[in-house]
């Protein structure tokens, strides 16, 4: 469809007006250069010419100069006027487009003898494939199984007759006859029922298996740990009761309610040592034990915490001693002046004398007193460095 619209032209008038104006100005400029040349060779020729001839040659040159500056003035206002041609507007057609949008409805339908799954048969394939999934995972499960009970049997045995002599003093011959026995009856099941057994099954045999073959490895194990557990916390209670010992000395602001609050801790836990042993002393070998390598290191715990309670424990506040009484000097010059000059010269010679000797202890006294400062200040840091390593 056409659309009318208003758009800005050039006047096409007033450019055939400039054209005309333009070819105008190029007659006259040839015409004054042909005059300019035939006055040149007659002014060549009448070389005697009266002076009233050469004053109308200069009156005629001086109008032609005028004239073709009045020329050049005009040739630039019409430039001027080119330069800035007027416009005009007009009313012209133009074509635009417009779009139409329609709804179609599709029919899909497929030809030929290879057609899509249905929805039916969509469900049943993706049901098939996880039940294969699933069938994969409880055989790899169950062959899992399988190789970790018989890696089990072949433990039993090679523990059996590489520890021999070590397993005998925690176990009985019964205990190691039935374990052996067992190993065997379980490596007979694996490899006759067991091929057709479910999981279920496997892992009960397992747990039926190692259920006295842990407990008998637990009592070897702690034959060893248990006697060095113990060797160590005794060790530990001895440094630290050494240690606190050393370090409270010094420490006025402990009571002697907390240092003996330390104290009966550690006897705590060497009683505890004490009664376990017994107890442990009592047991026969083959039998579970009284108290396992784990629980030792835990008895110096409460001895620890409160050592570290104290060593954090501040210091009371020292109050400044008082100044220093004067001299005797002073309390000297208070007794009655007796008359003669004599005395009177004695004694003030013994005052500038005892002025004199106190000025030179008191540098020596401050002296002192940096030193008790230094001393004290390493005292404090000594004191931390054992309450640290308490």
């Amino acid at each position: 469809y056409t659309v009318t619209e208003e758009v800005e032209v050039e006047d096409e008038e007033e450019g055939e007006k400039s054209n005309e104006t333009d070819s105008t100005e190029e007659s006259k400029e040839r015409k004054m250069e042909e005059s300019n040349e035939e006055s040149t060779p007659e002014a060549e020729t009448k070389d005697e010419t009266t002076g009233e001839e050469a004053e109308d040659n200069s009156e005629k040159e001086s109008k032609t100069d005028e004239e073709q500056s009045k020329d050049d003035s005009d040739g630039k206002d019409k430039a001027d006027a080119e330069e800035k041609p007027k416009k005009k507007t007009k009313v012209i057609e133009k074509e635009k487009k417009r779009t139409h949008k329609k709804t179609l409805t599709v029919e899909a339908y497929h030809v030929g003898k290879i057609q899509p799954l249905s929805k039916e048969l969509m469900e049943e394939y993706k049901f098939n494939l996880a039940e294969l999934k699933r069938k994969d995972q409880e055989r790899f499960m169950l062959e899992e199984a399988k190789n970790t009970l018989e890696a089990y049997i072949y433990k039993i045995k090679n523990k059996l007759i590489d520890q021999e002599e070590d397993i005998a003093k925690i176990s009985t011959e019964e205990q190691r006859e039935g374990l052996s026995k067992l190993s065997m009856e379980a490596e007979d099941w694996l490899f006759d029922e067991g091929d057709t057994a479910s999981l279920e099954t496997i892992k009960a045999k397992y747990e039926e298996l190692t259920t006295p073959a842990e407990k008998m490895w637990f009592r070897l194990s702690e034959m060893t740990a248990r006697p060095q557990a113990i060797k160590e916390l005794t060790d530990k209670i001895t440094e630290v009761e050494e240690k606190f010992n050393k370090w409270v000395t010094n420490m006025t602001h402990i009571t002697d309610e907390e240092k003996s609050d330390v104290a009966e801790k550690i006897e705590n836990a060497r009683k505890w040592i004490a009664d376990k042993e017994k107890e442990q002393e009592a047991k026969a070998p083959h039998e579970d034990p009284a108290f396992t390598s784990e629980e030792v290191p835990s008895q110096i715990l409460p001895v620890q915490k409160l050592v570290a309670r104290l060593v954090k424990k501040p210091k009371p506040k020292v109050e400044k001693n008082e100044t220093e009484e004067k001299t005797s000097s002073e309390t000297d010059s208070k007794t009655s002046d007796e008359p003669d000059k004599e005395q009177s010269s004695e004694s003030t010679e013994k005052e500038e004398s005892t002025e004199a000797t106190e000025e030179k202890e008191e540098p020596a006294g401050e002296g002192g007193k940096e030193s008790e400062e230094a001393e004290a200040k390493e005292d404090d840091k000594g004191e931390e460095d054992t309450g640290e390593e308490l």
